[in-house]
């Protein structure tokens, strides 16, 4: 953070010098000859650049020297926007330099406009102290989620870069420090995308190796300490110091119910040892106790005093055994409620879905079967149509050659030849009206072939008449 500070006020200085430079090289005074010229831009120029004051101090005092016996003896002195730039690079010495050189000249300071130019940098750094301090304040702390098991030798714990279990991670997290002491762990990190902070500081109920115990970063959003314990094959009755438990603080059911087994047969090999420890001090308050007959008496004492003392034990070790299973018992049900709730949420969420989908399935089909059936009707409607149109082709074909043999008939009982030319002149007559009536052209086509036949028919008949 204050890294990132530094960087912004440097921006803010350079932009506010440019500006100056600016200003300066707007307002400063038109100098005489070339020679003059060149000094003043090498010296804007050292300026702008960040030169050291010593060589900014060097080209100043080449140009003062190039001013001497002319008018403006002092060049930019007499400029408050050029000194002010000076002042703003931090170089005092040089700027008392110039107040020297223009008054020794006769050249006053305008005081008045150098006064201005400091109100305004006063008040800019003002308002970047008050953007920094607004910036602070919105950088929340939040104490991340996390969950925790172990097995006969190592302590796994799981740290989530969220303010719950249940809720997305940060993406954009960065780890800003990861300590791991004998008896204390600690992360932190900063979620850029969201402005927090994760801090999360474990007191540990036992010591652990510092050497054999790591962090690294695991899926997206989530990192592990993999602590490994200094008295191995045992189990812990909890993780902290503490034995009020954070809201936080979950149990790592996946690798719980992995270890189980492992911890309960390291349970029964701890109490193995404790019970051949108990038995070894015993041996050894014996053979003391056949030295000293005079202390038989008190000896005795002493070793009922033990054997209470060792009841006691063991009943403090039953008592917090059951104590942490029944923690255990309750956070595994509270687990087995979330995960249940999620996934009722989860199908109610599925079938909401299948209703919604199988219904929009249902509307396709109906509108299908709708189309199917107006497809079905438009396809009786068109073939009666086409049906009617076909047996009036055929009424109107049976007509015309009806019509065709009367005509025939009638002229071949007239026998006359010009009766027969009177035969082709109805037939050509009738054939025309026949034609441009008829609906289609293939119709028409089928009408004047039979028409030809008939033709043929009757020359054919005349022609033999003749004969």
């Amino acid at each position: 953070m204050t890294r990132t500070c530094n960087y912004i006020c440097l921006h803010l200085l350079l932009g506010f010098v440019c500006f100056c430079v600016k200003v300066a090289v707007a307002t400063g005074n038109a100098h005489t000859n070339e020679v003059s010229t060149a000094a003043t831009k090498e010296l804007l120029e050292a300026l702008s650049e960040s030169a050291s004051e010593a060589k900014f101090g060097n080209i100043l005092e080449k140009e003062l020297a190039l001013f001497k016996g002319q008018e403006q003896a002092c060049g930019h002195g007499a400029d408050s926007g050029f000194l002010a730039l000076v002042l703003t690079r931090g170089y005092v010495e040089t700027a008392k330099k110039i107040v020297d050189a223009c008054i020794e000249k006769g050249e006053l300071i305008n005081v008045a406009d150098l006064q201005r130019t400091a109100n305004t940098l006063r008040r800019k750094l003002t308002e970047f102290t008050g953007f920094i301090q607004s910036a602070n304040r919105a950088m929340s702390k939040v104490t991340p989620a996390f969950e925790w098991a172990q097995s006969a030798d190592q302590v796994f714990i799981s740290v989530k870069f969220a303010h719950k279990l249940d809720t997305p991670a940060c993406i954009d997290v960065e780890v800003d420090k990861v300590d791991i002491q004998e008896n204390a762990v600690s992360v932190a990190a900063i979620c850029k995308g969201k402005k927090k902070e994760f801090s999360l500081v474990m007191d540990l109920l036992k010591p652990i190796h510092t050497g054999n115990s790591t962090w690294s970063m695991a899926s997206v959003g989530r990192g592990t300490f993999t602590l490994t314990k200094q008295k191995p094959d045992t189990k812990w009755a909890r993780l902290l110091k503490t034995r009020d438990k954070p809201k936080n603080m979950h149990v790592w059911w996946q690798l719980h119910e992995k270890y189980e087994k492992e911890l309960e047969k390291a349970v029964k090999r701890e109490e193995e040892r404790n019970r051949k420890e108990n038995e070894e001090s015993k041996n050894e308050e014996e053979p003391q106790k056949n030295e000293n007959g005079s202390g038989n008496e008190v000896k005795h004492e002493t070793g009922d005093d033990v054997d209470v003392s060792q009841s006691d034990n063991a009943e403090e070790k039953e008592a917090k055994k059951t104590e942490m299973e029944a923690k255990l018992e309750e956070e595994k049900t509270k687990q087995k409620k979330i995960v249940k709730k999620a996934a009722k949420s989860e199908k109610k969420k599925l079938k909401k879905e299948k209703k919604t989908s199988l219904k929009e399935i249902d509307a396709e089909i109906a509108d299908l079967e709708k189309k199917i059936k107006d497809a079905k009707e438009r396809k009786t409607t068109t073939s009666k149509e086409f049906d009617t149109k076909l047996s009036k082709v055929d009424q109107n074909l049976s007509e015309d050659i009806a019509e065709i043999d009367k005509m025939t008939e009638k002229d071949l009982q007239d026998n006359d030849s010009s009766g027969s030319l009177s035969i082709f002149q109805r037939l050509k007559s009738f054939i025309s009206s026949t034609s441009s009536g008829s609906d289609s052209d293939a119709d028409a086509n089928a009408d004047a072939e039979k028409d030809e036949e008939k033709k043929e028919e009757i020359s054919e008949g005349n022609h033999a008449k003749e004969l």
